[in-house]
């Protein structure tokens, strides 16, 4: 019997499934340093006079610090030098803006946080740009935005149940058809029903379907939504315009699987998802009775909160320049029109500024949109829904931190009354954990209990 038979060792598969964090292992290394240095200094020790000198005391500590420091300098470079290698090889892509790596002069800053910023812009940077790929129709590089496209993307491939909530012209339909493209069903039919546009009436035929002679006038057979989006998707806009008579037999529809024509008694089982939207808050409809609590149980599995155009103003830019490209005659957008669209409180979203870009290009015999183009309105229209107005106008230098802390107990409380004092809600709309978000709360003695709305 010839060749070597290798040594194996029998849990060498076991301990390749082990992975030790770094931050767990600085620790350990650290005492490794301090146990050799110890020993070195035991050795020096041992083999000096009995009684000692001051010059063998002497060198001892010397070893013992330049063990200590020379462990602290090799372990700083391990962390590091991966660190410098990732910033050279980004400074030399021609895809990452040089002004990435560059600091202001009055900063003064350590390597470490030198680098941490340059590696966070480099992640928003690949974010913004794996988010355009992935979601062409929905404009939007805004860390809000980039927070609810990472939502899309972990409820998409399931079949759960989608709740999209936001004010009326934010992009919901959108947010469901990015939904969709993303799932098992993208192949499968999109059907989608307005609740609001069709009459209470008629709402019930639209989506279970009729059979023939069910009632006057039904000379013919008629299939209805949820049984033509069979293996697809229902998306039901508006879904807080539903009347209450619709909502119990769409609660057999979620839990059954099943539906019936009208006038018919055969069961028809159906597979289907359905992603359901409103501009409405439907906690308040449920507590004033104009909505079923256990259907807003059902459809509330995953709820998506498309922000409003105020909350994601470093959108607009973008949104206005597609716009702007998209008419027959593209323009431009000049500077200052930026400014002013910054500005203004969009009660219509991004609907709102579509129209107002569109109207622009059309009165606009420049190849630019100037301001004179926009027709902005003064003020944003009675009763639209619009956060509180924070005044941003430049505090007195000695209450810097005040306006500050004002500012931000502002946006907090804005978020809370938007989120029906939901603390977990309000902190995906502000893009900070809630964690962050509750230590923020307890700072400025705020109770979200008192934005809950009420019956």
């Amino acid at each position: 019997m010839s060749g070597r038979c290798p040594l194996v060792f029998p849990y060498d598969h076991m301990l390749k499934k082990v992975h030790i964090p770094t931050k767990h292992l600085v620790p350990f290394i650290l005492a490794g340093f301090n146990v050799l240095s110890m020993l070195v200094l035991v050795l020096v020790l041992d083999a000096s006079s009995p009684n000692g000198s001051v010059i063998t005391y002497g060198m001892v500590i010397l070893i013992f610090f330049l063990v200590c420091l020379g462990g602290a300098y090799l372990l700083v470079r391990w962390i590091i030098g991966p660190l410098e290698r990732f910033v050279e090889k980004a400074r030399q892509n021609p895809a990452i803006p040089s002004a990435f790596f560059e600091e202001r002069p009055d900063t003064a800053v350590s390597d470490v946080q030198h680098y941490e910023r340059i590696l966070q812009r480099v992640t928003d940077l690949i974010d913004t740009t794996e988010a355009s790929r992935l979601f062409p129709d929905i404009l939007g590089q805004s860390r809000i935005m980039r927070g609810l496209m990472r939502r899309i993307l972990d409820v998409a491939p399931s079949d759960a149940t989608v709740l999209i909530t936001g004010e009326s012209g934010t992009g919901k339909e959108l947010v469901a058809r990015a939904v969709v493209a993303h799932s098992r069903r993208a192949d499968q039919p999109f059907i989608k029903v307005n609740c609001a546009a069709i009459p209470e009436g008629l709402l019930e035929n639209e989506l279970f379907g009729h059979e023939k002679g069910a009632f006057t006038g039904a000379v013919d057979a008629l299939t209805g939504k949820f049984e033509l989006a069979d293996k697809g998707t229902v998306f039901l806009d508006e879904i807080g315009d539903m009347p209450l008579g619709v909502q119990a037999k769409l609660l057999r529809v979620l839990q059954e699987k099943e539906i019936q024509r009208l006038g018919g008694s055969k069961t028809i089982q159906v597979d289907l998802r359905i992603i359901a939207a409103t501009n409405k808050n439907l906690e308040a409809l449920v507590a004033d009775g104009r909505f079923r609590e256990d259907l807003f149980f059902r459809i509330n599995v995953f709820r998506l909160d498309v922000p409003p155009l105020r909350a994601r103003k470093e959108d607009i830019a973008l949104l206005a320049s597609r716009f702007a490209a998209s008419v027959p005659t593209p323009k431009e957008v000049a500077p200052e029109s930026l400014e002013a669209l910054t500005q203004y409180a969009w009660p219509g979203n991004v609907r709102e500024l579509r129209n107002i870009i569109q109207r622009a290009c059309l009165t606009s015999r420049q190849d630019a949109i100037q301001r004179q183009h926009l027709e902005l309105p003064a003020a944003a229209p009675h009763g639209a829904q619009a956060d509180p107005p924070l005044t941003m106008d430049a505090p007195p230098v000695d209450d810097l931190d005040r306006w500050l802390a004002e500012a931000e107990k502002k946006i907090i409380i804005a978020a809370l009354q938007q989120c029906n004092g939901i603390q977990s809600r309000a902190a995906q709309q502000l893009n900070i954990k809630e964690r962050s978000l509750w230590h923020r709360v307890k700072k400025y003695q705020i109770d979200p209990k008192a934005y809950k709305s009420r019956g």
